[in-house]
């Protein structure tokens, strides 16, 4: 029975998307027998879908059919989503016990973070030295090395650190393709009415962020130009997922062979490295393209592009009207 419960379970993990509403979040653990797993499992199952045709359809199709996405998700996955609630459910029922005076600290943090009307007292206080940053850098590279220092912009590339693919007890740091807020490449690139609409859509999104911003709305143009210079030159998601083709080490020199447009010193030097580093360039063909941008860009419009990017990605912790717009086009 066990051997069951764990293939019922991975059958549960495999559902995820978009109509049965969510249950409510508690955070008591209710035990299940195998006959209620089983029972759960066949009713989100689609019986009219053989499983060697489409496991994915057989195994969600019920309860894709059946689920209704809640008002105040974007997304919602039938196994994960699900043990994410539960597990939010337990953090808030310390969070409320500190505020009955267990721990005034926890309290303290928990109602700074809950209080709207300050949020949108302070504005984009929060933001200001980092925007005052991105809007004095005088180059290219000047930008580079700020962004540098705000990671949670996801500027231009993406860098970030993971076990070496073929020696998993060394750490090494990844550069990759980036710099677009679209989901992927293709995006950019619509072929049909729908895709041209959301295109259109994104745009009009990014004029208001920049709107409600206090800055110039018309820049929007400017981003979607950028980050389609920057999307042409990348993978598609398939591509994304052959690790063999993604394992590129190369030191500081190799860079610069790719580009010598990105000051790979200087942005090596602002995380600590040493030019003897051996990194992987997951998308070597990225960065020559990446270069081209930096090079033929003007830098007041590469600063808006930056400049959005730093409040795309921390509009939830903005003001209400910026958290509003953000989560109703993403």
């Amino acid at each position: 029975m066990r051997t069951l419960s764990r293939s019922l379970f991975l059958l549960l993990a495999a559902c995820g998307g978009s109509k049965s509403t969510a249950p409510e979040a508690t955070a008591e653990a209710v035990p299940a027998s195998d006959e209620a797993v089983a029972a759960e499992v066949s009713s989100v199952l689609d019986p009219e879908v053989g499983a060697c045709d489409d496991f994915y359809a057989y195994a969600c199709g019920g309860w894709l059919e059946s689920f209704e996405l809640p008002a105040d998700r974007s997304r919602f996955s039938r196994s994960f989503s699900a043990i994410s609630d539960r597990n939010q459910a337990i953090v808030k029922d310390i969070l409320d016990q500190a505020g009955e005076g267990s721990d005034p600290r926890l309290a303290a943090y928990y109602g700074a973070c809950m209080d709207e009307d300050a949020a949108d007292a302070r504005g984009l206080a929060s933001l200001t030295k980092d925007l005052e940053a991105i809007a004095a850098a005088a180059d290219a590279t000047e930008l580079m090395i700020v962004l540098n220092e705000l990671p949670m912009a996801g500027a231009f590339f993406g860098a970030f650190v993971e076990a070496d693919f073929k020696n998993p007890d060394m750490n090494m740091l990844m550069i990759a393709q980036g710099g677009t807020a679209l989901p992927t490449r293709d995006h950019y690139f619509p072929e049909d009415e729908a895709g041209k609409a959301l295109l259109a859509e994104y745009e009009a999104h990014v004029g208001r962020m920049l709107a409600l911003a206090g800055l110039d709305a018309s820049g929007a143009s400017v981003v979607l130009a950028i980050e389609t210079a920057l999307a042409e030159a990348s993978r598609p998601p398939a591509a994304m997922r052959d690790a063999t083709t993604l394992y590129h080490p190369m030191d500081r020199a190799g860079l610069e062979d790719l580009t010598a447009d990105v000051p790979w010193q200087q942005l090596l030097a602002t995380l600590d490295q040493s030019d003897d580093i051996t990194l992987n360039a997951m998308t070597p063909e990225f960065f020559p393209a990446l270069g081209t941008v930096l090079t033929t860009t003007s830098i007041e419009d590469l600063r808006t592009y930056a400049s959005w990017h730093l409040i795309t990605a921390t509009a939830p912790t903005l003001t209400r009207a910026l958290d509003a717009e953000n989560f109703a086009f993403f």
